[in-house]
């Protein structure tokens, strides 16, 4: 008796592997990104705010990836410098503000959702980066006002 082994086609075997491959690439971006159900999301410790659920999507897709991580690796290491909130719509938002050191300001926006603090966006402060009367203003007419940690 001879046992019967199944082959695939070798034409075929470049093509799987490159779909499964492309896979795991986007299942490892999914979870690395806290996107896959069931892997958890990610969060960030904030000082003075405590965690702060990191979203995947909107900073993202609307600023670099680059200005996204300096405002969250600034906010994570120094704390916000000032606290402003502002209503929009039915919903209040907090702006986490935080200064590099080369004096450029970063904003971090959170919303509590479910009971959890929720970046809504980060992003470099375009109005006067560095010039902090041009960063207040801006606020000012987004209708925003400085409170004190802890957020609500």
């Amino acid at each position: 008796m001879s046992a019967h082994t199944t082959t695939m086609n070798p034409s075929r075997q470049p093509a799987v592997f490159v779909f499964i491959a492309l896979l795991c690439i986007s299942l490892a971006i999914q979870w690395l990104s806290g996107q896959v159900i069931g892997f958890g999301t990610a969060s960030a410790s904030v000082p003075g705010v405590g965690e702060v659920v990191l979203n995947p999507g909107h900073p993202l897709e609307n600023h670099s990836e680059d200005e996204v991580h300096r405002v969250r690796r600034c906010l994570s290491n120094n704390g916000p410098t000032m606290v402003f909130k502002q209503f929009v719509q039915a919903s209040t938002r907090f702006h986490l503000l935080c200064q590099e050191e080369d004096g450029e300001w970063l904003d971090m926006i959170v919303q509590k959702i479910k009971g959890k603090y929720t970046e809504i966006t980060s992003f470099p402060v375009k109005d006067g980066t560095r010039d902090l009367s041009r960063v207040l203003e801006w606020l000012l007419r987004k209708g925003a006002e400085k409170i004190s940690l802890p957020l609500p």
